[in-house]
């Protein structure tokens, strides 16, 4: 895979959890100090930071909140047509071909702790995603 040396993610994806934790819990920005995290950072749309951190502050955010179904609990309520890596793939798609190809390409570009795969079968298609980070960190939920 090209691409960075360090496995990287758009810190602007974690926005909803900042969101969610901050009504939830009284000292987010003990958390993210803790990481070395800018809250401005998460409005950045080319603001970037490793892996192990972005899992870091998730697993701090379950803890926190002393929920460990905390983010499935955020991602069943997000509106994913608002997710940014999916409005970017639906800008230039006039197909359906041509947006899955670009829900795999935004991916990409999104994090490189992923390496993303479009497979056509036939008529069926299939996006997948492998982690190439080992991680150190396990997590809780």
């Amino acid at each position: 895979m090209n691409g960075p040396a360090q496995p990287l993610i758009r810190l602007s994806t974690a926005k909803p959890i900042l969101s969610t934790l901050d009504a939830v819990y009284e000292d987010t920005d003990e958390i993210l100090t803790r990481l070395g995290i800018s809250r401005a950072a998460f409005d950045d749309p080319d603001a970037y930071i490793h892996a192990i951190v972005m899992y870091q502050f998730f697993e701090e955010a379950a803890a926190a909140t002393k929920d460990l179904h905390l983010l499935s609990k955020i991602g069943a309520k997000m509106a994913v047509s608002n997710w940014p890596p999916l409005v970017d793939a639906t800008k230039d798609a006039k197909t359906l071909g041509s947006f899955l190809t670009s829900v795999v390409i935004v991916a990409t570009e999104h994090s490189s702790s992923t390496e993303h795969h479009l497979d056509i079968h036939g008529k069926s298609a299939v996006i997948s995603g492998k982690g190439i980070l080992r991680r150190l960190l396990f997590p809780r939920r």
